[in-house]
């Protein structure tokens, strides 16, 4: 950016740098990158790139702190919020110390959720959008939304500010020739690139990791589809509006459902479930051990990769995030009153590990 005369090298992003594909990163991330580049004179570039990341993951433990508190106003717990959110390792390790963005989207998806119980629908419904076109991945709260659009408690004449906010990330870089369909183009760019059946995601897939991507990528998103269309009606058959801590359960159980069932998972994609998790035992103490349980399969499956060490095998942590996923997939039918006709799955064996009475 510097080299190319800062927002003019937008088409860097168009014509593909040197060993990235074209259209790998989005121009709001762009512009953040943009406006910490004169920190460059002082610091390494690795450093800003960091810096940038690590200012959102304390937004995320901000706003956090703001979702508690409006449970608990006087409490002291939402401090605690603030510190494990902000000192989680798979948030220090994504952000201060491997330098990757997810901690911006997430923060968006955070405030997202805020705005929404503080009733500012149409913030809530831009920040959301405003995450998905930092990164595809944030497009795994899809069905939170999908869900609080048919119980009305987002009125359906909101998603029309998706537009204006996607004229407005994108008009800065429309003046250096950048496609208005460019950041369109980056997000299926994203859903492309990778052509593994996993990257070191400890989701069904690691018990497969020589299958081939042809077998399991139509069965993966069919068999995603449905699970996601199960949770939606369940969610739906729960009387009368969702609540604050049915809508966290909600969206945990779905950040984690996706990415372990669908195939092409990078090991970051976990990242979503595991930081909304953090906060999920101030609203349900008994899923105490679940935001650990994450962390843990998230650190082993980071080792491949920052590391290439391999602790125990991969499959090891995609069990373990498989016993967190029926557990939660029985403690959301529990708590909400929404089992489907018909489920008899036998999981206690599985609450005995994740939870305590």
């Amino acid at each position: 950016m510097i080299e190319n005369g800062g927002l003019a090298s937008i088409k860097a992003l168009v014509d593909g740098p040197p060993g990235i594909p074209r259209f790998s990163y989005s121009p709001p991330y762009f512009y953040l990158l943009l406006l910490a580049s004169p920190l460059t004179r002082f610091l390494s570039l690795d450093m800003v790139i960091k810096i940038v990341s690590v200012i959102f993951d304390y937004l995320s433990a901000f706003y956090v702190l703001k979702i508690i508190e409006l449970r608990d106003p006087a409490g002291w717990k939402k401090w605690l919020g603030f510190f494990f959110v902000l000192f989680a390792p798979t948030v220090f390790i994504n952000s201060a110390y491997w330098g990757q963005f997810d901690g911006i989207f997430g923060a968006f998806l955070i405030m997202a959720l805020y705005f929404f119980f503080k009733g500012n629908n149409p913030a809530s419904v831009g920040l959301f959008f405003s995450a998905i076109l930092f990164k595809v991945q944030a497009a795994v709260l899809a069905p939170v939304f999908f869900v609080l659009f048919l119980k009305k408690q987002i009125e359906w004449r909101w998603i029309i500010i998706c537009f204006p906010v996607y004229i407005l990330w994108i008009i800065p870089a429309l003046f250096f020739n950048y496609p208005i369909d460019g950041v369109i183009r980056t997000l299926f760019q994203e859903t492309q690139k990778f052509e593994s059946i996993t990257l070191n995601a400890p989701n069904f897939y690691a018990f497969f990791p020589d299958a081939s991507i042809q077998t399991f990528q139509f069965v993966g998103l069919v068999l995603a589809i449905l699970f996601c269309c199960v949770l939606i009606w369940s969610a739906l058959r729960i009387p009368g509006p969702l609540k604050s801590d049915q809508i966290l359960l909600f969206t945990v159980l779905v950040s984690l459902a996706l990415p372990f069932i669908l195939p092409k998972m990078h090991e970051r994609y976990f990242f979503t479930a595991a930081l909304f998790s953090i906060f999920l035992p101030f609203f349900y103490p008994r899923t105490r051990l679940i935001p650990l349980a994450l962390q843990v399969t998230s650190l082993l499956s980071y080792m491949l990769y920052l590391r290439d060490y391999e602790l125990v095998p991969l499959a090891i942590p995609a069990v373990i995030n498989f016993i967190v996923l029926i557990y939660l997939v029985h403690f959301f039918f529990q708590s909400t009153g929404s089992q489907p006709a018909g489920f008899t799955a036998n999981v206690n064996s599985c609450a005995d590990v994740c939870s305590e009475d």
